[in-house]
């Protein structure tokens, strides 16, 4: 519901001359209308953290599968992150880095989020990422274990990946 100024204000001087009865249903009115934004910024906020939350499920998957159509809607054209593995110029040379190791290197990545946020058109996640050489193989190795920060934007309805750092 919409009010404007002016006409909050000659509501709250029409309740002067008026019973404490409708000054009480005036502010029961007033902060059932607050509660109610409450309400729907929190519905909002969890909305967007299931969708981020399912993004990075996403990415986890299309690293895991070599998905170059996935990896290219998931990061951001912009993206800027430091990666142990990839050495990267631009997003289309970290996404075929990416694939062309999955395929060499047989990598497998785990990961578990420990913090996630979302509450407008940014949000990050906190995870430990785990990635693994020689999946397929009997030849299995750790090649990092880490925690790692990603920071992502909505861009329209989709959740981009805009920076992200591994640390310890």
């Amino acid at each position: 519901m919409a009010i404007s100024y002016f006409g909050f204000i000659s509501i709250l001087k029409n309740l002067k001359s008026n019973s404490n009865f409708s000054q009480t249903l005036f502010f029961i009115f007033l902060i059932s209308f607050c509660s109610c934004k409450s309400v729907s910024q929190a519905i909002k906020s969890e909305e967007n953290t299931f969708q981020l939350r399912e993004q990075i499920v996403f990415l986890v998957k299309s690293l895991n599968e070599g998905n170059e159509q996935g990896l290219k809607t998931v990061y951001a054209d912009d993206y800027e992150g430091i990666n142990p593995v990839t050495k990267f110029e631009s997003k289309q040379t970290l996404v075929s880095q990416l694939v062309e190791n999955q395929k060499k290197q047989q990598l497998k990545i785990e990961m578990e989020i420990i913090e996630i946020d979302a509450k407008s058109e940014m949000g990050f996640a906190v995870l430990k990422w785990k990635t693994i050489s020689g999946f397929r193989t009997s030849k299995q190795q750790t090649l990092y274990q880490k925690k790692h920060l990603q920071i992502w934007i909505k861009k329209g309805e989709d959740w981009q990946l805009k920076r992200s750092l591994f640390y310890n």
